[in-house]
């Protein structure tokens, strides 16, 4: 869930944000740093606001690095979740771990919301605003890499348990330690009756940057916080993985399976298994959604592919955007010997050599007509415009052969 999020609250402006009577009211449980960073807060028979809340003390006890980990990521995930769909997600968060939060107060911003909700039952909800980060990222842009099974070991899976859990989070804690990210790497699962998520989060370097507010000059203390998903799908048995690097591919792979199959090599780095191939030949019927029970629609938008009647040219086409005019829609035709032949079921020429990348758009039921992206290259990487759509596309994909994530005949 994964991408880079960065931290970026070390300035005034972006501290005025929040509501001050709440922050005054978190900040006193972070004596420690109030008395590093000499931070004298409003005395608690005073009513905080704008005026009399020490930010300029508080600013540069974040930019100065001697912040504790815990104010650290409070302010980073109240940032992060101080909008409407952030704070759906920490109350979906809440009333699924049995959790209080109060409803939403017409006097608090979303920030100040999500920051009352830390302080509820304190200190029952200290980890409610990392659970609804992992939570909100689930539902951003990501590209996934996919990971088939080397044989089916399906019936083998087993749900881990808490002791497994902290065994995954420590060695690739250990990972990103040796790594020089630092410690702070977390592990949280979520496990659907079809998935089983892993969002890890963990830290990134340390940056100052000069930023301009308001016309004047001020330092930001900025940390690229990583967050990273590796999902499990328990119907197919293949992995996905939503990160950057391939060390941290690896480190999944082989953790996972030892996690829930108890060996390092039950999926398998296959770097063919997305494929674009049954766009070629006779394939206009694969665009027909009748089958799929979560998709109402899918469209060719753009293709890319090499023709062996023009070898060393990549051909790229591209849809205009007219109304019923998507490249799966249009008639193929091309001239031969003089003569005009019509291909009605082609997309594209028939001796087209290879499809390297496509374009979809995509629109799922009960998606109030909202339309969204899918670009496919061949190879074992899909980019989805959500996250949250994945599985219900990826069941597209998976009938219509783009993702060849079967296992190997023995």
């Amino acid at each position: 869930m994964a991408g880079d999020v960065t931290r970026c609250f070390g300035n005034v402006r972006r501290l005025k944000e929040f509501d001050p009577e709440v922050l005054c009211a978190a900040l006193r449980h972070f004596s420690e740093d109030l008395a590093k960073g000499v931070i004298h807060l409003p005395g608690k028979d005073v009513k905080a606001d704008k005026d009399n809340m020490p930010y300029e003390a508080i600013s540069k006890h974040l930019v100065e690095g001697e912040v504790s980990e815990e104010l650290d990521d409070l302010l980073f995930y109240v940032c992060e979740l101080g909008n409407e769909d952030g704070w759906e997600n920490v109350k979906t968060e809440a009333k699924e771990n049995g959790l209080r939060v109060d409803d939403r107060s017409d006097g608090l911003s979303y920030s100040g919301c999500v920051l009352q909700a830390w302080l509820t039952d304190w200190p029952h909800n200290k980890a409610l605003l990392e659970k609804s980060a992992a939570r909100t990222q689930m539902c951003k842009l990501s590209a996934y890499v996919y990971c088939p099974m080397t044989s089916d070991l399906r019936e083998h899976y087993r749900k881990p348990d808490r002791k497994g859990l902290k065994a995954l989070e420590s060695r690739i804690a250990e990972h990103f330690s040796k790594k020089g990210h630092g410690k702070g790497t977390r592990l949280i699962p979520y496990d659907f009756d079809d998935e089983i998520w892993f969002m890890i989060k963990y830290p990134g370097r340390v940056k100052i940057m000069q930023v301009y507010s308001d016309g004047e000059e001020d330092v930001d203390r900025v940390i690229p916080g990583k967050f990273d998903a590796v999902v499990y799908d328990k119907v197919h048995g293949f992995l996905r993985m939503n990160t950057k690097n391939v060390a941290e591919q690896s480190l999944y792979r082989m953790a996972v399976g030892d996690l829930l199959f108890g060996e390092s090599n039950v999926f398998r780095n296959d770097k063919r298994c997305v494929t674009l191939e049954p766009l070629k030949g006779e394939s206009a019927g694969i665009f027909s959604c009748k089958d799929i029970a979560g998709v109402k629609e899918v469209e060719l938008c753009e293709v890319q592919f090499t023709d062996l009647g023009a070898p060393g040219k990549t051909i790229t086409w591209k849809w205009n955007g007219g109304r019923n005019a998507s490249l799966d829609q249009m008639p193929l035709w091309q001239m031969e010997n003089g003569v005009r032949v019509v291909y009605p079921l082609n997309i594209v020429p028939p001796l087209t050599d290879h499809v390297l990348k496509a374009v979809f758009k995509y629109t799922l039921r009960n998606s109030r007509g909202r339309t969204e992206t899918l670009t496919v290259h061949a190879g074992n990487r899909l980019r989805y415009a959500r996250d949250s759509d994945a599985a219900k596309i990826g069941e597209w994909l998976l009938l219509r052969k783009f993702l060849k994530v079967g296992f190997p005949v023995r």
